[in-house]
């Protein structure tokens, strides 16, 4: 049988190191229970994280440096020490041992062999993951190996039932052999019909008739989208963001939300095109990237971006007059829904005309060429500085003689 291994860690330092390991230990033939769930709270501890543990092979538990803080975490620790479950602690790149605060169940933990991995600096993960499932391997055979010299009960079970295998199979070869004596015995007897001679006559059975088979089409399985987009979030293309970023690990998602429904798995580096950012509205600490992945397109954390992205705040939204202030709008970009005489008078006052939305001028990029869409209003740096050069790229993504890298990047 598979070990078992559950993955003990709080969700703000850890949750993509813990999601990450989850799957290549199961590529690696190792069952791993993860609580998704985990929201680092306090309240009981749930009876569901008691029974994964009791039934778990190996306790493997991520360290950073405020993984200590979490009650759940400590209560884990504590309840698998108890069990007497291997125990594995896993050393984040945050984590100081120094300053941790101990007790004798967690200093259980830091007792047994750590493993270091550099989830920061991205350095030898794949080999650090192949050190992981090796240990964990080992050690529950190790573990069998002892608790069956420890068991009388259990190793005479073993005799009896490698004992019985045995009696079972030399029933077999004896019953096999028996059958060929005789069926050797029966060939040298005279057969009485030898000594007559018959003509058959045999008759053709007719073939039945050919029913035709049913001819399948494949139906192509369509792409999977967001149940729900957002309409309040800045559009990449009027910010200036990258065109493409980089993903180390994460899951696009159907909505801004980490326990939404998952739609494909975006990771080792592979590339993403942005096409909006948005600020989850229960937590204004957690942004949200909507961007396009191969043929479908879903919700990415910020923090799952390997490139660093400007953070922008959603661009305030045009009032709507419905004498309600909502989310987006304020005193200054709509007062007749949010000033102080908001909301008073609906029948008598009347509703102003919605002001008409003005686009930002492309942003300057400061490379002293007066580029396509820059001009001395929006680009003076550019485009009234003595040392500026006009480009002579042409835009046809061909690197033509005066072209370069720098005066032409879209071409060269």
């Amino acid at each position: 049988m598979s070990p078992l291994v559950f993955i003990s860690y709080r969700r703000v330092p850890s949750a993509m190191l813990a999601t990450l390991l989850a799957k290549e230990l199961q590529d690696r033939g190792i069952d791993v229970f993860v609580d998704t769930r985990n929201m680092d709270g306090g309240g009981s501890f749930p009876n569901r994280l008691r029974d994964a543990i009791d039934h778990s092979d190996v306790f493997l538990c991520l360290l950073a440096d405020t993984t200590l803080e979490s009650d759940w975490v400590q209560q884990e620790i504590a309840h698998a020490n108890t069990k007497k479950k291997i125990l594995l602690p896993i050393f984040q790149e945050s984590f100081d041992p120094s300053s941790a605060a101990i007790n004798k169940d967690v200093q259980a933990l830091l007792d047994c062999d750590a493993i270091h991995i550099m989830d920061i600096k991205n350095i030898m993960i794949d080999e650090t993951i192949e050190q992981i499932a090796d240990v964990i391997k080992s050690s529950v055979k190790k573990a069998e190996k002892t608790d069956q010299s420890r068991n009388p009960a259990r190793r005479m079970r073993w005799t009896i039932s490698f004992v019985l295998i045995l009696v079972v199979i030399a029933g077999i070869i004896l019953a096999s052999s028996r059958q060929q004596e005789f069926a050797a015995g029966s060939q040298a007897l005279p057969s009485p019909s030898s000594t007559q001679t018959e003509t058959a006559t045999t008759t053709p059975t007719p073939e039945p008739s050919s029913t035709p088979k049913p001819t399948i089409t494949p139906t192509s399985t369509a792409v999977l989208s967001p149940s729900v987009t957002p309409a309040q979030f800045d559009t990449a293309s009027s910010r200036g963001f990258s065109t493409v970023i980089t993903v180390q690990f994460a899951w696009l998602r159907r909505e801004p939300n980490a326990g939404a429904d998952q739609i494909a798995l975006v990771w080792n580096n592979q590339p993403v095109i942005p096409l909006g950012q948005f600020e989850y509205e229960s937590n204004y600490d957690q942004w949200w990237w909507y961007v396009r992945f191969g043929n479908q397109e879903g919700w990415v954390e910020q923090q799952s971006l390997r490139e660093v992205v400007p953070t922008q705040r959603p661009a305030p939204s045009v009032c709507n007059y419905n004498r309600v202030c909502e989310y987006g709008e304020n005193d200054f970009n709509c007062p007749y829904d949010c000033g102080s005489g908001g909301g008073n008078d609906t029948v008598n006052t009347p509703i102003p005309q919605q002001p008409t939305p003005t686009l930002e001028p492309p942003l300057c990029d400061y490379d002293t060429f007066c580029d396509a869409g820059e001009n001395t209003s929006n680009c003076p740096s550019d485009c009234l500085s003595s040392s500026t050069t006009t480009s002579q790229c042409n835009f046809d993504a061909i690197c033509n003689a005066g072209e370069d890298h720098l005066s032409c990047p879209s071409d060269c």
